[in-house]
């Protein structure tokens, strides 16, 4: 069969799992099986984009206010007034633009009517001496002992300290240290940096005088106490005010009824904050479905390097991983028909599966996950995630492996007598024996494959090193024993032509893997992904085209898929791409597909070894 058409065969073979909602916690690698709709406008109101002052009309303004995050009535502004707010706050009525921080400027606070022998330094008033003159704000003809410090006039009188430039009366018995008094009199207070003599009942907050007299003023965060005539105006605000500046505006992203999303969007952090921003709690979507493998090959090994007579198992280490990048959830394959016991799963004699919980919300439902007496569920059906302790349903996240509860192994099956150490010698305990996640090995027998494939609760079960014609491969009889549709018998590629796929009566599919580790891969990433994707509820992947500038040598009747790199010409072979090598796919970013025909292919699609989300567009 031709390759593209073994990939389209798997895809549509495959049933897509059942509708459920899920809260956004349990969300995440599911596919969203409806669009979705936004229920509210976001913003909801109007909200300042930055920190700093809101302001209507145009400047100077006067700042009348503060509006903090989560205010709920920021009031009212008129023409030329401002507050100051901070980024996400709704802005006060009729706010025309907002000032960032970094922009504002505030002009200095002037007297409105000084006193005759007043001058004006910096914003502050002083009285200088009587035959002071004025000059650039300093007194032109300083008494004898003043000093001038930062442009104000200071006094060196034995009881006058310097205090930042201002001049001061600390106390009788007051020594000074960096400018301030050290012992400054009781009712004083310091406001940022300078010492203040506010009224009886003032406190001090951030620096500034909560309770100030009735004639005091405050101007740069300091309390003045102009002369008995003069009036003191606070600084006004001055900065950039375009219309709709820093302003968000109310459903700027979205109105209520808008289609955020279509269905098909495979839900990843970002959508979980987008769902949650237009206030959602739960998404419609299509869990992962579960995904089990069965390891065949008397003459594996799984610890040290191959000897004779012996083989390194290379394909079990790789399927975990290739299956969570797949979006699907690793499932554990029984040991053997489970035993009769409270909280496990009936042993479907027929090859039937067991009444399914798909769409079971995790939590309800009977609440005994089908499994061992541990309550461990092995392989649970789809929209129930397996390794829930205490015969719970719960989510299970890819890349987690399922199957753990307390004081079991991860990875081991349910009704195991004891548990077995990863990577045993396959031929004990009823046939089967643990590996890694969603990893079972089998022995080479007939009776035991038909009894892993029967007790096995997956959407999709590989079957790897059984799939061809030999003595000891097993594969299609078991199918027939079981009463499977085979759909793919055999590939026209290289490697991995011997795959197949099947159909159980129930609907789980079954996919032979070649037993050379790069032939299983090939394999894999042919039907494995394509079924996986249908079963999400996604299309089957289109491959984007890549030039290959040195050419690939195609073969005469089958589809070669070659490791490559990627680089700015196009793809580039890495070499050792033989059936049993894993040396350039390892080395690969991606598998060339080359089309047969009888001479060299300079252009090929690309297949991507990682099955999840790829770099290059498609």
């Amino acid at each position: 069969m031709p390759w593209d058409v073994a990939r389209q065969l798997a895809h549509a073979a495959a049933r897509p799992g059942a509708v459920v909602t899920r809260p956004l916690a349990e969300a995440d690698g599911c596919v969203l099986a409806t669009p979705l709709v936004s229920p509210v406008a976001v913003p909801p109101v109007d909200r300042a984009a930055m920190d700093g002052y809101a302001v209507r009309g145009a400047g100077p303004w006067r700042v009348i206010g503060h509006v903090h995050a989560g205010c709920a009535d920021a009031g009212t502004l008129e023409d030329g007034q401002a507050t100051s707010i901070v980024t996400g706050a709704a802005v006060p009525t009729g706010t025309t633009s907002v000032i960032r921080s970094e922009d504002a400027v505030f002009t200095s606070a002037l007297p409105q009517s000084p006193s005759e022998d007043t001058v004006t330094t910096g914003g502050v008033q002083e009285s200088p001496s009587e035959d002071a003159g004025v000059r650039a704000g300093l007194p032109e003809d300083p008494p004898e002992d003043a000093v001038v410090t930062g442009g104000m006039q200071e006094s060196s009188s034995e009881d006058t300290v310097n205090t930042g430039g201002l001049l001061e009366s600390p106390s009788e018995d007051a020594g000074v240290r960096g400018g301030l008094p050290e012992e400054p009199s009781e009712d004083a207070v310091v406001t940022g940096g300078v010492l203040e003599s506010p009224s009886a009942d003032a406190g001090v907050r951030a620096g500034f005088v909560e309770g100030l007299s009735a004639d005091a003023v405050l101007t740069g965060g300091v309390q003045e106490s102009p002369s008995e005539g003069a009036g003191v105006t606070r600084g006004l605000l001055e900065g950039p005010s375009e219309e709709g500046r820093h302003i968000r505006r109310a459903g700027e992203e979205c109105k209520p009824g808008d289609q955020l999303l279509p269905a098909g969007v495979v839900v990843g952090p970002a959508v979980l904050g987008l769902a949650a921003t237009v206030g959602l709690n739960r998404l419609t979507v299509i869990p992962p479905p579960t995904v089990a493998a069965l390891i065949t090959g008397d003459e594996l090994i799984h610890q040290g390097p191959s000897s004779p007579g012996r083989v390194r198992d290379a394909i079990g280490p790789m399927l975990p991983g290739l299956i969570t990048r797949a979006g699907a959830i690793p499932a554990t394959a029984p040991t053997a028909a489970p035993a009769a016991a409270s909280g496990t799963a009936p042993n479907p004699a027929s090859g039937a599966a067991p009444s399914p919980t798909t769409g079971t919300e995790p939590g309800t439902g009977s609440g005994a996950a089908p499994g061992g007496a541990s309550g461990v569920a092995p392989g649970a059906a789809r929209g129930t995630a397996p390794g829930a302790p205490g015969g719970t349903a719960a989510s299970t996240a890819p890349g987690i492996t399922p199957g753990a509860a307390a004081g079991t192994a991860a990875g081991t099956a349910p009704g195991a007598a004891a548990s077995a150490a990863v990577g045993t010698a396959p031929g004990a305990a009823a046939g089967a024996t643990p590996g890694t996640a969603g990893v079972r090995y089998v022995a080479d027998s007939l009776e035991q494959l038909v009894d892993a494939l029967r007790g096995t609760r997956a959407d999709l079960i590989l079957v790897s090193g059984s799939s061809a014609a030999g003595p000891a491969d097993h594969l299609r009889v078991a199918l027939d024993v079981l009463g499977a549709e085979l759909i793919v018998d055999g590939v026209a590629c290289r490697p991995g032509h011997p795959q197949a796929l099947a159909q159980l009566p129930d609907g789980r599919l079954v996919l032979g893997l070649p037993g050379n580790p790069f032939a299983a891969l090939v394999a894999f990433l042919t039907l494995g992904v394509a079924a996986i994707n249908r079963l999400r509820g996604l299309p089957l992947p289109e491959l984007p085209q890549i030039a290959v500038p040195g050419g690939i040598a195609c073969h005469p009747t089958s589809t070669r898929l070659v490791p490559i790199r990627l680089t700015p010409q196009g793809a580039v072979p890495v070499g050792h791409g033989g059936a049993a090598m894993l040396r350039g796919p390892a080395a690969a970013d991606a598998l060339a597909v080359v089309a047969p025909g009888p001479a060299e292919a300079i252009a090929a699609r690309l297949l991507p070894l990682n099955p999840g989300p790829h770099p290059w567009p498609a």
